[in-house]
């Protein structure tokens, strides 16, 4: 595997996330993967960091990808139609919150 940071789950992927809040803030979730979609290109050292933490760029779709440890094969329809978009914030759960105060 090219990264094994591609295994990570979806919970450590959003840990990660919680460190960078302006990456956090173009999170969202599709599914069981996240997807991250700028408005503008990310500098060298985000694309970097996010190859790193196991994100792929998807150039069909526009966005950088982390399937969270789960692989699928490419999907000729935009799997937004399928299982929605989410921002990562709706996605959080309580028990990062408690946590971070523990």
């Amino acid at each position: 595997m090219r990264n094994p940071n591609r295994l990570l789950s979806q919970d450590e992927v959003i840990r990660q996330l919680n460190e960078h809040p302006d990456v956090l803030k173009a999170a969202r979730r599709v599914g069981r993967w996240i997807w991250v979609e700028f408005d503008v290109i990310p500098s060298p050292e985000v694309r970097k960091w996010l190859g790193e933490l196991g994100f792929h760029w998807n150039r069909k779709r526009q966005v950088w990808q982390h399937p969270c440890g789960r692989f699928s094969k490419a999907s000729q329809d935009d799997p937004r139609w399928k299982y929605g978009s989410f921002p990562l914030a709706e996605a959080l759960s309580p028990r990062f919150e408690e946590e971070e105060v523990a």
